[in-house]
């Protein structure tokens, strides 16, 4: 497709005009159950009757699973019960349309989690009961395996603990036994069932068949439900040599999340200790290389484990610890994939996923052919980095080399100014974002970043900017308007976001942006509610 203008500021001005052809479908009613609290609750009865009715538009799927547990959610947290069970009938109904038997289980468990969640805790044990008979249906063993192993996981995320080890115990093999049984005890430690979940960790610790890497987990069972010594005793079970990074990790993260900074430091100490210690048989031809790569590898885990525990400074050295020691590959021996032997790129993602951000941008810069930025930049979004951080990396990210990089972290940008209140600097960041877009030369990759440019201004509340941008320089416009569309659900603009849904060709994407609306009038709803 031949681009056209470049400039976001000379943008068409059409959207809303041609959008809002007026999407006026008759109200739904809710559920009888719904009517007594709604005489007396008018402004979120009113939230919730257009939840309801959007929902019902709504394509049979997963969006449509979702937003109907959403509207569960929302009654039960409105304290009407009965309509919470009437939502989630309506759910259940959407997860029983599944066609594949071990995702069937998977839907079934989405609903079961809510039913919990919302106290409807009788209906829960019998979505149990349920799944598990259907789940003795499935003819292909390995599929009937990941279903129990999803309804033992559930159950417990569930709190429904005499369903959860029932199912557990009857495993015959002891992998999985031991597997099933640490998962119902570290939902038992989340929930502060400390005692039981202590005394699963040392049953799996005291197993014949326990490895030491199930003995580890145990230790970080113990650990997250707050038991130190417990957990110290568990852990001296396993010999130093062999103690894993991974498992240490995992320990330590446990100690934090029970508020023990001291053992969760402790902890890491010792893992950073075993990574740089890691060895591999001499005898290879590439021992030391390899070596060094495991070394490099297991530290910079250690320095991501070190920034969420919040020692920022001591994950910095310890990265640069890493690159140090890391072996260099050159282009050729990479290939045209990601690799994670390409180790500045490897440190940069997980300095992104530490929230390090100028420290992953340069990390990037140096990597091979800039590998790995477009996934840095989602990771550093996603650990929530400030939107001052990405303003001030401006410079940097506009060297990137590859156009739909670019386009992806300056999209970042765009929204970060939003967010900062620096309104005046949108359009110039927008206008290099959309240029970098549109030099993409594959047609997907292309409206792939033309869509992150259209949702950065969609989010910054441009929104005929972003929608003409979409129609001015889309190939297949469809994804792109979809992202907007969920932007406008985000901020309460419910009939442009459904009329934009209805001009969708896709059902699937339809589906996405309804799904969008009813979330955020459910929140709604709850929130008015509170008030």
């Amino acid at each position: 497709m031949a681009p056209h203008s470049h400039s976001v500021r000379a943008a068409l001005c059409a959207p809303f005009a041609a959008l809002a052809l007026a999407f006026a479908a008759p109200a739904a009613a809710l559920p009888p159950e719904a009517e007594p609290w709604c005489a007396e609750h008018a402004a979120p009865c009113a939230l919730l009757t257009d939840a309801w009715d959007v929902a019902d538009q709504i394509p049979p799927g997963v969006q449509a699973l979702h937003a109907w547990r959403d509207l569960g959610t929302a009654f039960a947290a409105l304290g009407v019960p009965d309509a919470a069970a009437a939502a989630f009938a309506n759910a259940q109904a959407q997860a029983d349309a599944v066609e594949d038997p071990e995702d069937r289980v998977d839907a079934r468990m989405v609903v079961l989690r809510a039913q919990a969640a919302a106290g409807l805790t009788e209906t829960a044990r019998q979505s149990v009961a349920d799944a598990l008979a259907f789940a003795e249906t499935i003819s292909r063993n390995t599929d009937r395996i990941g279903a129990r192993e999803a309804i033992v996981a559930a159950a417990a995320d569930a709190g429904l603990w005499t369903e959860a080890l029932g199912i557990a115990r009857a495993e015959e093999n002891p992998r999985r036994l031991l597997q099933r049984l640490l998962t119902v005890a570290d939902a038992m430690a989340r929930a502060d069932e400390a005692a039981d979940a202590v005394a699963l960790a040392e049953e799996v610790a005291a197993h014949e068949d326990a490895r030491p890497q199930d003995v580890l987990e145990a230790a970080a069972v113990a650990a997250r439900a707050g038991a130190s010594e417990p957990a110290q005793a568990i852990l001296d079970q396993v010999p130093p040599a062999e103690r894993t990074t991974a498992g240490l990790i995992a320990i330590a993260e446990a100690y934090d999340a029970a508020g023990d900074g001291a053992q969760a430091v402790r902890m890491l100490d010792e893992a950073l200790d075993d990574a740089r210690n890691l060895a591999v048989a001499q005898d290879r031809d590439d021992a030391e290389r390899t070596q060094a790569a495991l070394r490099a590898s297991a530290m910079m885990r250690v320095a991501l484990a070190q920034a969420e525990l919040g020692q920022v400074h001591r994950a910095r050295d310890t990265f640069a610890e890493a690159l140090a020691i890391a072996p260099v590959y050159s282009a050729e021996e990479l290939g045209t994939d990601i690799a994670a032997q390409d180790y500045q790129a490897l440190a940069g993602i997980n300095q992104a996923r530490a929230g390090l951000l100028a420290d992953a941008l340069a990390s990037i810069a140096r990597a091979t052919s800039g590998r790995g930025l477009e996934l840095a930049v989602s990771l550093a979004q996603q650990a929530g980095v400030s939107p001052e951080d990405w303003v001030e990396s401006a410079d940097a990210v506009a060297a990137i080399e590859f156009p739909g990089f670019r386009a992806h972290a300056l999209s970042a940008i765009v929204a970060a100014l939003a967010q900062t209140g620096r309104a005046d600097d949108i359009a110039a960041t927008a206008d290099a974002a959309l240029a970098a877009a549109l030099e993409v030369p594959d047609p997907w990759m292309r409206d792939f970043a033309i869509g992150d440019v259209a949702a950065a201004l969609a989010m910054a509340g441009q929104w005929d900017a972003a929608l003409a941008l979409v129609a001015a320089h889309a190939d297949r416009p469809d994804g792109p308007r979809a992202s907007i569309g969920e932007a406008m659900a985000a901020a309460g603009l419910f009939d442009e976001a459904q009329a934009l849904a209805a001009a969708l060709d896709s059902e699937v994407l339809r589906a996405r942006v309804l799904r969008a609306v009813v979330r955020t009038l459910a929140q709604a709803a709850v929130a008015a509610g509170g008030q």
